[in-house]
């Protein structure tokens, strides 16, 4: 069966339905196919669509696809791939999500993929509204396809810095999930290229952000020239602390053996930059300390005068079990949606960033020494 006789190609003035194909064709589990990716499981998917939801007869459609997903076609199918583009059904793009949520956005129309789109939900609000179920997901369930049209829950500040990493990683052709082992994220690279632009901005000898090149090479992202690589990567985690009341918020990277002190006379956190004075004054001298030992990041409350609570988040009810207060001295590993709340006037989390790579480091020979911000602008 053709595409022509499932549905109707976008004119510009109306669009009933955005289709994420490269989420769509890439699904082995749709058909239990070995190959990576198939046109028969677009084809598939949209006849259970026409029979699963028959208001919309033959809906028109576009069809958004990573400049990718043509290679992971066999010949037979790459021709019908670009007979597809030919006839304008389909829209090749380098980064298919942004394109996919703003036709949805413009035309207001359904989309059909099994994203959940978790990078994006701090920008795009609409995305978990329960007003309208405008996704329409899909599962097998012994050999059959089925089709729901479905809100997207929201999740976790941790999980939307995890996702939006990821999908910040992927601009420079990286997957954390495939790669956390490869020396493109365990190791520090910098740019030779006096002239490079991004060289210029970072302080002398500092590491730069390196992307995957051909052969698996760290090129500069900005100059595209071969990086050198000149040590290991430690081991860093994003402490995000936030203001109860103004909502702000500082990140700050701590490296593996590291412990900083939270509270008014602290040097490495300005708590000025979060709370008003008078929330200031709630919190003690030397309130809490934080560490990362390179497993865990543990606080601890230091004999503060107006205390501090935690939150444990229960990974298996999907829920906080409510708060407890943290004794004097007591040590409390912060797992990941775990929460702790300092005098009631400030939050203290774990990020989901796992590869904060925007930290100056500092590189005198093999030695590496890091010039680590008070705080950090990116994500969560």
């Amino acid at each position: 069966m053709n595409l022509d006789d499932l549905c109707e190609q976008h004119s510009g003035y109306e669009l009933e339905l955005v289709a994420d194909i490269s989420n769509i064709c890439r699904d082995k589990m749709l058909d239990s196919r070995d190959e990576i990716a198939r046109w028969a499981r677009l084809i598939s998917i949209f006849e259970v669509f026409n029979s699963t939801f028959p208001v919309f007869e033959k809906p028109i459609v576009q069809f958004v696809a990573d400049t990718n997903l043509k290679y992971l076609f066999s010949p037979e199918d790459r021709k019908l791939f670009d007979k597809a583009i030919r006839d304008k059904f389909i829209i090749e793009t380098e980064k298919a999500d942004p394109m996919i949520l703003d036709l949805t956005e413009k035309f207001n129309c359904l989309v059909l993929s099994n994203d959940n789109y978790v990078g994006y939900h701090r920008e795009r609000f609409w995305l978990t509204s329960s007003e309208r179920k405008r996704f329409v997901q899909w599962r097998v369930v012994e050999s059959r396809i089925e089709l729901e049209a479905t809100s997207l829950r929201g999740r976790s500040e941790f999980s939307k810095s995890r996702a939006e990493e990821k999908d910040q990683l992927k601009n420079f052709h990286i997957d954390p999930d495939k790669d956390s082992s490869s020396d493109l994220l365990q190791s520090l690279f910098r740019c030779e290229n006096l002239s490079c632009i991004r060289r210029q901005l970072l302080p002398e000898g500092a590491v730069s952000f390196p992307e995957r090149g051909d052969a698996d090479v760290a090129i500069c992202p900005s100059c595209r020239m071969a990086l050198t690589r000149v040590g290991d990567a430690k081991r860093v985690v994003v402490l995000k602390v936030t203001g109860l009341k103004s909502g702000r918020t500082m990140r700050i990277p701590i490296e593996e053996g590291r412990e900083l002190i939270i509270g008014r006379s602290s040097i490495e956190i300005s708590l000025g930059e979060i709370l008003d004075d008078k929330d200031i004054a709630r919190i003690s001298s030397a309130h809490a300390k934080v560490g990362f030992d390179g497993s865990h990041l543990y606080l601890v409350d230091m004999n503060s005068s107006n205390g501090s609570k935690i939150s444990i988040w229960d990974s298996t009810l999907k829920q906080s079990l409510g708060e407890k207060k943290i004794k004097s001295g007591q040590i409390f590993n912060l797992k990941p949606r775990d929460l702790v709340v300092l005098a009631d006037v400030l939050e203290i989390q774990r990020s989901g960033r796992r590869f904060p790579f925007d930290l100056a480091q500092l590189v005198t020979n093999v030695d590496i020494v890091k010039v680590i911000p008070k705080t950090m602008t990116l994500g969560e």
